[in-house]
């Protein structure tokens, strides 16, 4: 049987500009087919309930139901350190619903709580590569992605909205800058997401091009031994230790969540005409309680190897064909063998792929790494474009 759930108010973002829009009914109800119906085949749209609004976009002027476009409101403050709501103010949720088993002994550690646990018996750093492709199809690379010493991340664009690249590379940006030797991954992920949205907001109150866009964001920041992990929207991140390949985020995508409740076949996934719709992501809008970024914390040891990508990859590759090309290689043939094989496998979207390797560092270099230091990495994708990061040459007022 499947499970009885109901939806609220709830906003999706449709990532492909060739998928029908789901919409919802103004009361909550139960979760099926027969409460969704095909909806307008704008992309970049949100979706709420139950007055009706006008969503400007690139594509022209849109109407829908929903809660209308208000202003934007004031960052949400910094969640207390000892983890309370501060008095019903807006704060992410830090719970990570989804528990994996680690291969080789591993443990995933997850947290309520904000701040990590001081584990100081192992020194670590990231080395890696990274592809990010925008293909034949796209006009656009919407596709961003950072990858440094201490911080690992890729964001997508919302496929067919207003902006999807300047929303993925200012987040990226900015996340990368939030974080660095010497700082809880976890609190400087948080800073970070929150920048970054608090940029989009005020961004788009007095840019009309800006309405509605977003993008997802996934991302692991490390210090020393500890890791952490922001997930929002439908890039992924996999975990490949002693051979084997864990998953480490789930999708919030709505065909996800109509597998989690029981009306889709896992199989369907691929086919499924909405798979691209998703329910979470950053942007410049108001956040509903159910769709904050989730924030976990990992435990990574020496040989861990990680793989970051967006739904370009993950839509064409399953987990045993990632492990397959993943391991046993350098990390730069692994990503570009992956991204290749997306193309050979009928991808449309960007493709952006980074493999990553968890290594020690050396003594020596622990005294020169610098604490505090926003981390030197690569970019890929729309951060090559600093004209795609607000507060740098778009809106030089910020």
């Amino acid at each position: 049987m499947p499970c009885q759930s109901t939806f609220t108010e709830r906003m999706c973002s449709v990532r492909a500009a060739g998928a029908s829009m789901p919409t919802y009914t103004a009361s909550s109800t139960r979760v099926g087919p027969e409460t969704v119906s095909p909806g307008s085949r704008s992309a970049g749209c949100f979706i709420h309930q139950p007055t009706t609004s006008t969503a400007i976009t690139r594509t022209g002027i849109h109407h829908q139901r929903g809660n209308g476009w208000r202003s934007p409101p004031k960052a949400p403050p910094v969640c207390p350190s000892d983890g309370s709501s501060g008095g019903g103010e807006e704060r992410w949720d830090t719970e990570h619903r989804l528990r994996p088993n680690l291969s080789g002994g591993g443990e995933l550690r997850l947290t309520r709580r904000w701040g990590i646990a001081r584990r100081r018996d192992a020194m670590l750093r990231f080395d890696g590569a990274g592809v990010s492709d925008g293909g034949p199809v796209r006009e656009l690379n919407e596709d961003a992605a950072f990858l440094g010493p201490w911080l690992a991340l890729v964001a997508d664009g919302v496929g067919g909205a207003a902006a999807g690249e300047i929303a993925s590379a200012t987040t990226a940006y900015v996340v990368s800058r939030s974080t660095g030797r010497g700082t809880d991954p976890m609190l400087a992920l948080d800073a970070g997401v929150r920048r970054a949205v608090d940029l989009m907001r005020r961004a788009s109150a007095v840019d009309v091009d800006l309405l509605g866009f977003a993008t997802t964001l996934t991302g692991i920041a490390l210090d020393g031994a500890r890791a952490a992990l922001v997930h929002v929207g439908d890039s992924r991140a996999y975990l490949l230790r002693s051979g084997g390949l864990t998953r480490l985020t789930r999708d919030h995508t709505y065909v996800q969540r109509l597998v989690d409740d029981g009306y889709l076949e896992p199989s369907r996934v691929a086919s499924h005409p909405w798979r691209h719709v998703v329910t979470r992501s950053l942007h410049a809008g108001v956040v509903a309680d159910d769709e904050h970024p989730e924030f976990s914390e990992l435990t990574l040891v020496a040989g861990d190897r990680l793989i970051l990508c967006s739904d370009g990859m993950s839509d064409h590759l399953d987990d045993d064909r990632i492990a397959d090309l993943a391991g046993g290689i350098a990390p730069g043939r692994a990503a570009q063998g992956l991204v290749q094989e997306a193309w050979l496998a009928g991808a449309s979207d960007n493709v952006t792929c980074l493999v990553v390797d968890v290594l020690d560092l050396p003594e020596d270099r622990e005294s020169a790494a610098g604490r505090g230091k926003a981390p030197a990495g690569e970019r890929f994708g729309s951060l090559l474009d600093d004209s795609n990061v607000l507060g740098a040459t778009r809106l030089t007022t910020y």
